[in-house]
């Protein structure tokens, strides 16, 4: 259910992402700011605020297609591609070299950020460029299979040399199949579905080696095996039906694949009768049971697997349909073709255990490059089924990586973070600060806002389906450069909504209400005098007068609370805390770890050692106590205070 804080009024907020340095001269100096009242002393700097902020109205939100595209799928994502590398099949027109399908597969890939490429009838040469391309992308070195050697096949695989800035130069090599992992790769496998429990079919399909090639890789956090698959083409040839059924049988029962890590089956799997009563997105046929009716009893051994395409409404035929044409099932054995002809002959099948949400699309070649295959480029997608819609009491932690995407770490009940974090959004590189905004949009999922390096501030509504921030952000404000702060806080003056708070460079706090557009209302001064403080909590009620308080603390770790008042202003400073600085940062998630009393935990922040620069992340529980509302750290924290550790030193937590 969204950015978690369980029960208590706090949403629990990252202020302080891109802190600027703090000069001694910053600190408290209760006597000048508050003078036994809470006002606001520089009303120059509130106007200046108000000249610079610009409040856009709230922008509609984009309507989201059908097919899902690299903005809307889930976030584990897979291609695969049958790129007829030797040029051999009648529908590839490209000439038989590297550099057309090394782009075409390395823009697929990225423009999909595939976490895994499935690529069939790839040669030699082909797989050293795209995989070299890859590399330098974060993609783990791939695996490349020989199914067909130049002795076997002489010539299959001759074409320029890419290295060569002589075209004339012909160089051999030999044809196969592939697998690439953006992730660290921990083994590498060659299977063979012709060999095994249901028969062996090698002589029959000889004299092509019909192997898959397979990785076990890391998968954002998740230990997964996944295969580039393709199947004896049984098809319009004199050979026994039962071939392809044999090749996949023996696939979705090998040990390897059912071991209990996550499987991804992608490729080419050639289907015999797969066009049902002459359509091409009917993909019915037999060979495929084993993957479709896996686990279920039906067919014995194996694990239910679920083929990225089979939730597409707009695909159901009319097995799937009652008589006005409404759909009656949320799965059906359907999906786009991916051959003009032949219709579906690649497939993306997932484990169900490990894997939900799945969403698929056939896209095509740049048009440059159309002609290089007579397959189609086939993305799926999907989401870990242990990610995101768990409604659990427990806050979570948020972090954006160097590359800009976004993760989310499950809070636990023992407050420690758990390690199996989730991809829950990307193009955050060039954000500055972020904050958790609860629920803006009364859409039962947690919202955020954001200011980029250019002042602008955005709203990111949370998907509550999903809990994914992948829909279309609404500008909301701009020229917010001088914010160095930025907060949500619950609702501060009394109009339902939360309220957004930003702190300038010189120390002026305001405060915005929001509306359930992302929008804000006008600004309302709180107070100077904030520049005392190198963080601004807003961890909800801290005081148990129902009113959401803020927190701050001074570069020499002391804490200070503002109750809130029932007009929206504060009352001055009252110091709760100190020693606080031990942590470089300090963030206020909500209940991390889930207790009944619904109290919001604060979380520190370190370094691990003077020579690792990893963070660790410690929980300082709520305590309930208004005079002490979080325990002060020890000067020594031990492992045993940590909640979670190792993450990377250049990512933001919040």
């Amino acid at each position: 259910m969204g950015l978690r804080s369980g029960p208590t009024p706090g949403y629990g907020l990252l202020i302080l992402l891109m802190a600027r340095p703090w000069s001694a001269g910053g600190a408290h100096r209760a006597g000048r700011v508050w003078r036994g009242k809470f006002t606001v002393r520089r009303r120059g700097t509130f106007a200046v605020l108000l000249a610079l902020l610009v409040v856009l109205a709230g922008m509609p939100q984009a309507a989201v297609a059908d097919a899902p595209t690299p903005t809307t799928a889930p976030l584990v994502r897979f291609l695969t591609y049958n790129i007829c590398g030797n040029s051999l099949e009648s529908g590839c027109t490209s000439p038989r070299t590297v550099e057309p399908r090394r782009a075409e597969v390395v823009s697929q890939a990225l423009e999909w950020k595939a976490d895994l490429v499935f690529l069939q009838e790839v040669c030699r040469q082909q797989y050293n460029a795209i995989n070299t391309s890859l590399m330098a992308e974060g993609y783990s070195s791939g695996n490349f299979v020989t199914t067909f050697s130049p002795t076997e096949s002489p010539g299959l695989c001759s074409m320029d040399d890419p290295t060569d800035t002589k075209p004339s130069t012909v160089v051999t090599g030999d044809y196969g199949i592939a697998v690439f992992a953006k992730g660290p790769v921990t083994s590498r496998k060659m299977l063979n579905p012709s060999v095994g429990p249901y028969g062996d079919v090698t002589t029959a399909t000889a004299k092509e080696d019909w192997f898959a090639a397979c990785v076990e890789a890391t998968v954002q956090s998740v230990r997964t095996r996944a295969c580039s698959v393709h199947l004896w083409p049984n098809h319009g040839a004199p050979h026994d039906p039962l071939l392809t059924l044999t090749q996949a049988y023996n696939l979705s029962i090998d040990p390897w694949l059912n071991d209990g890590a996550a499987v991804v089956l992608g490729g080419d799997f050639n289907p015999v009768n797969r066009n049902t009563y002459g359509s091409r997105e009917r993909p019915r046929s037999a060979d495929l049971d084993p993957f479709y009716l896996g686990g279920t009893g039906a067919i014995p051994g194996g694990q239910p697997m679920i083929e990225t395409d089979e939730t597409d409404v707009d695909r159901f035929d009319y097995e799937c349909r009652d008589q006005a044409g409404h759909p009656v099932v949320t799965r059906c054995r359907s999906g786009q073709y991916t051959h003009p002809t032949n219709g579906k002959l690649d497939y993306i099948f997932l484990d169900e255990s490990h894997f939900k949400n799945v969403a698929a699309a056939v896209d095509a070649p740049a048009p440059s490059r159309q002609g290089i295959s007579d397959h189609l480029p086939y993305r799926g997608a999907a989401t870990f089924k242990h990610c995101n819609t768990r409604a659990d009491v427990y806050a979570d932690l948020l972090r954006v990586d160097t590359g800009g995407d976004l993760w989310r770490h499950f809070g636990r009940s023992d407050g420690k973070i758990a390690a199996d974090e989730c991809k829950t959004g990307f193009g955050w590189k060039n954000t500055e600060l972020i904050a958790r905004a609860g629920d803006v949009d009364t859409d039962g999922d947690g919202d955020l806002y954001a200011i980029d390096t250019s002042g602008t501030l955005r709203f990111y509504p949370g998907d509550l389906d999903s809990e994914l921030f992948t829909r279309a952000p609404r500008e909301v404000a701009q020229g917010l450069g001088a914010v160095d702060r930025l907060a949500v806080s619950p609702d501060m003056d009394g109009d339902g909504h939360p309220d957004l708070v930003v702190r300038t460079g010189d120390g002026m706090l305001t405060r915005f209400s929001t509306r359930t557009d992302g929008s804000l209302g006008p600004a309302v001064a709180l107070s100077s005098g904030f520049g005392a403080y190198d963080t601004v909590l807003t961890p909800g009620d801290l005081t148990g007068d129902g009113l959401p308080d803020i927190l701050t603390r001074t570069p020499g770790g002391d804490l200070y609370r503002f109750a809130g008042k029932a007009d929206g202003t504060l009352d001055g400073p009252v110091k709760v805390g100190s020693g606080w600085n031990v942590f470089t940062q300090i963030l206020a998630p909500g209940n991390v770890d889930g207790d009944a009393a619904g109290r919001g935990d604060l979380l520190g922040i370190k370094p691990h050692s003077t020579t690792d620069p990893k963070k660790d992340v410690f929980l300082r529980r709520g305590t309930g106590d208004p005079s002490a509302p979080f325990p002060d750290p020890p000067a020594v924290l031990s492992d045993s205070d940590r909640s979670g550790w190792g993450f990377p030193a250049a990512d933001r937590l919040f």
